[in-house]
């Protein structure tokens, strides 16, 4: 009994159970700014847990590299109550030349081999803020009616597909998807994890997307599972990258904030940029 209560299966199953009613909790108290400020909170936190990792694998990256990934999450996300959704449109522009212009003098004064780390920070950066902007921006599109429906499809979506790939992987997995780059998951996990994804679009989509074709959404919920796997494996290759396991120690049993994020990082664009194309 003992070493089930101090399993790595138990604390990821403990933190969810904690951690999802308080997230859906925020999202239907506080439609608007509650998604933000959540995103706002893990853009920050993903940003500096990505700093820490590159500063590990000496690679030595300014934070200024994250300036144009935080230009880039105020540009998706906004601003709360702003009434526009993009309201400092251009600001990723100036934030890119002044993180170009750092990385030119810190290569100058340091040499070009900084110019690793600064690239390395600006990428990272861009693919947090991008995401978290995107996640934080569901809430925003019209209808504004919908948009704590978005976000609970965007949630499902992910936890549906991860649940079901990590347990139909432990019971079925043979054949490995990316050996090299995440040892632990399988083909027959991803399929799982789809097919959980299908469940849970379908069933938010007959909930609340009554006016859309079923097909639509639980296609939309597919392609949202696939990004959310590249994802998923695009943060296991980093970590595999700079030598270590988790991205931090916030949530017992999953890791920091990145390894919370990796399946919204190119799943929350996605669904915005094709809820947006609907709206």
């Amino acid at each position: 009994m003992s070493g089930l209560f101090s399993s790595n299966l138990f604390r990821r199953v403990v933190t969810a159970a904690v951690v999802l009613p308080v997230v859906v909790g925020v999202i239907v108290l506080f439609p608007q700014r509650g998604p933000w400020l959540m995103a706002a909170i893990l853009c920050v936190m993903g940003m500096s847990e990505a700093h820490t990792l590159l500063a590990r694998a000496s690679l030595d990256s300014s934070h200024l590299s994250f300036l144009p990934g935080i230009a880039i999450f105020f540009e998706m996300a906004g601003v709360p109550d702003s009434g526009r959704a993009f309201p400092v449109s251009g600001l990723p522009i100036v934030a890119g030349v002044v993180a170009a212009l750092v990385a030119v003098m810190r290569a100058d004064r340091h040499g070009i081999k900084v110019l690793a780390g600064e690239s390395a920070g600006a990428l990272s950066g861009l693919l947090i803020g991008l995401g978290a902007g995107s996640f934080a921006a569901l809430s925003s599109l019209a209808p504004s009616e919908e948009g704590t429906a978005r976000m609970a499809f965007l949630l499902a979506v992910i936890v549906a597909s991860d649940v079901f790939a990590y347990f139909v992987g432990r019971a079925l997995g043979r054949h490995k998807l990316a050996p090299l780059v995440s040892p632990g998951k399988t083909i027959e996990g991803a399929i799982g994890g789809l097919i959980g994804a299908a469940l849970a679009s379908a069933m938010i989509g007959a909930t609340f997307f009554r006016g859309q074709p079923l097909g639509l959404l639980v296609t939309m919920g597919v392609l949202a599972a696939i990004a959310g796997i590249v994802g998923d494996l695009l943060e296991s290759l980093f970590k595999r990258y700079v030598g270590a396991k988790d991205s931090g120690t916030l949530f017992p049993g999953h890791g920091g904030a990145l390894d919370r994020m990796d399946g919204f990082i190119l799943s929350a664009p996605l669904l915005y940029a094709i809820f947006r194309a609907l709206s």
